[in-house]
């Protein structure tokens, strides 16, 4: 698998969001994770994502390891609601208008 950019050795931010579990637990190769800081260090956008994947790892590990009761009705209420949205298709998005005084007359 080929994860240099072809007009670098740093890693594009496709490239990176795909290796953040292996950053995040520390299980990378040195090198890899070297080229990976670089990229970091330049990158304010990957540093937020880095930074909101960890914590929701780290949030989801707390909710795991909590006992929580939830009961059957909000199970149930939930799951429909998922379904549902699953079956929904996918949403548009909605073409740009200038505004009128922006137009040249």
């Amino acid at each position: 698998m080929k994860f240099r950019n072809r007009h670098s050795d740093l890693f594009t931010c496709e490239e990176c969001i795909h290796l953040l579990l292996d950053y995040a637990d520390g299980t990378m190769a040195p090198e890899v994770r070297r080229k990976l800081d670089e990229h970091l260090s330049a990158c304010p956008p990957c540093q937020h994502y880095l930074r909101s994947y960890t914590s929701c790892t780290e949030m989801a590990r707390q909710l795991r390891d909590q006992e929580a009761q939830v009961p059957a009705e909000l199970q149930d209420r939930l799951k429909s609601f998922l379904r549902e949205q699953v079956n929904l298709p996918w949403p548009k998005t909605p073409r740009r208008r200038r505004a009128k005084w922006s137009r040249r007359s």
